[in-house]
């Protein structure tokens, strides 16, 4: 018996190493799968967002660029017989500078409903072809009249181009993918800018009177053509949903992973409107601060964007090296977004860098009262910096303040409730922007100067006041004591980026 409880206990032990090794084989297994699993989705994660960078951003930015180019033109061509050709009077000028705004600002939400019901590419495209000819047809101008309705007709179809990107991008891109994406394509209407002084001064002085067509003619088709052009191909480069994404361009694998990314931006996108999100967002203040540092940088941009030329012209410079001297300050703005963007990305300190920024273009308008034309120029460029530099900012504190807390208190409807009410009211000062410099106050333009000086002053007064806001809220959430829950005290709770 004693024998046989010993073969016996010798096969049960051996049983039980066998098993034992079993389940850790098998845990092995399970533990090794998981691992392989995590390892394989997040190669797939980064596999998908650079085929989406690669596809959709370059695309974006182009059609940005050509809009902006096509937008601004009309400042290059105040400086050659442009006014003298339509028999513009000096009010005129500005009012066909100021129905751009009018028409932006009107249609706006209608395309954002547009995106909504149709295929955002063709949206997309399609306004971007019809606003080709549209900046096209201002060559055939013969008065003011027809100038202003063109001028009107081009904001309009700007309007779905413009805001209609950044909601295009919430279909592909997650929530905090979007400040970066944002800032890329924006920092190419700093490119549209320098490239819009090349071309001038390119057409200007080969293309008088070829063809029986004044050189001003000549740029508004040249920039025309290329935006035409570039909206009939983004038809085919621009995807519609990740649902329908080309099997030949994303994997079974990345088309997953895209549908669910997006789950929770779909449900909050169909969520309808809800009264409740929608005065909360109206008695929020964090929307009016932001829309109040909007408003105080758009005035300067629009400024600098329609009189830059004649800016430089008024200092002395010939009106074809004027146009090349709008070339370094778009440049330099340029290296300011790149560089501003990424510090306040990597430092999480975005009130601080706008109130930075501001700083150095309200000193840029410093510089313009002084007597020395290299002074002046300066003044110019830390001017461009500062603006530039600082809108793109706007958007990634903003999208940061969307996100603030985990139980997503910003839900659709506020959400874009405080959008439209920092896009729109900065536009509404857009239209200010384009009313505010006149021959009568050549060659100095001290009051429009001074108007534009006072705004970023106001821009960095509230960026800085809305980040001392938040730093208060943040400092009250570490001080708060949940005595419901030991637990609680060591929470992380989520913070303001300020």
């Amino acid at each position: 018996m004693e024998g046989k409880k010993s073969i016996i206990g010798v096969i049960l032990t051996n049983n039980k190493k066998n098993s034992s090794k079993q389940v850790e084989a098998d845990y092995s297994t399970r533990t090794g799968t998981v691992v392989n699993n995590e390892i394989q989705s997040d190669a797939t994660a980064k596999s998908l967002v650079r085929k989406l960078d690669i596809r959709i951003i370059p695309c974006l930015s182009a059609l940005y660029c050509f809009a902006y180019l096509a937008r601004g033109n009309i400042g290059n061509a105040h400086l050659t017989t442009f006014d003298k050709d339509l028999h513009l009077s000096e009010a005129e000028y500005h009012i066909s500078l100021t129905t751009f705004y009018l028409g932006y600002l009107l249609f706006q939400l209608p395309f954002s409903l547009l995106m909504k019901c149709f295929r955002p590419s063709y949206i997309l495209a399609g306004t971007m072809v019809i606003f080709g000819v549209f900046s096209l047809s201002v060559a055939g101008a013969t008065d003011a009249t027809s100038l202003i309705v063109l001028r009107f007709f081009l904001g309009v179809f700007e309007a779905g181009i413009g805001p209609g990107v950044p909601l295009y991008l919430s279909f592909w891109y997650e929530r905090d993918e979007m400040a970066k994406r944002v800032s890329a394509y924006f920092s190419f209407s700093t490119i549209a800018g320098a490239l819009g002084g090349l071309v001038a001064y390119a057409t200007f002085t080969t293309l008088q009177h070829t063809l029986g067509l004044k050189s001003w003619q000549w740029l508004f088709i040249i920039e025309g053509v290329p935006t035409i052009l570039m909206g009939l191909l983004s038809f085919f480069i621009l995807p519609d949903y990740p649902a329908s994404a080309s099997p030949k361009w994303l994997t079974e694998d990345e088309k997953a992973l895209a549908i669910d990314r997006m789950q929770g931006n779909i449900s909050r996108r169909d969520e309808g409107f809800d009264i409740k999100q929608f005065k909360d967002a109206i008695v929020d203040y964090k929307n009016w601060m932001t829309a109040l540092i909007s408003l105080g940088l758009h005035v300067p941009l629009t400024s600098f964007l329609f009189f830059l030329p004649t800016f430089i012209q008024s200092m002395g410079f010939s009106t074809m090296t004027s146009q090349l001297m709008t070339i370094p300050p778009y440049l330099a703005a340029f290296v300011a977004i790149l560089i501003a963007s990424s510090s306040a990305d990597r430092t999480m300190q975005r009130g601080l860098h706008i109130f930075v920024l501001s700083g150095i273009a309200a000193f840029g308008y410093v510089l313009a009262f002084i007597p020395s034309i290299w002074g002046k120029y300066i003044g110019i460029v830390l001017t461009g910096m500062g603006v530039y530099g600082a809108l793109p900012i706007i958007l990634m504190l903003f999208e940061k303040l969307m996100a603030w807390t985990a139980d997503n208190q910003y839900g659709h409807t506020k959400r874009a409730t405080g959008l439209a009410l920092t896009n729109m009211i900065g536009q509404s000062f857009s239209m200010l922007g384009t009313q505010i410099y006149h021959k009568d106050d050549a060659p100095d333009y001290a009051k429009g100067h001074l108007i534009c000086f006072t705004f970023t002053l106001i821009a960095g007064a509230a960026a800085l006041t809305l980040r001392t806001l938040l730093q208060r809220a943040n400092n009250s959430a570490d001080d708060q004591v949940y005595d419901e829950d030991e637990d609680a005290k060591d929470f992380d709770r989520p913070k303001y980026i300020i």
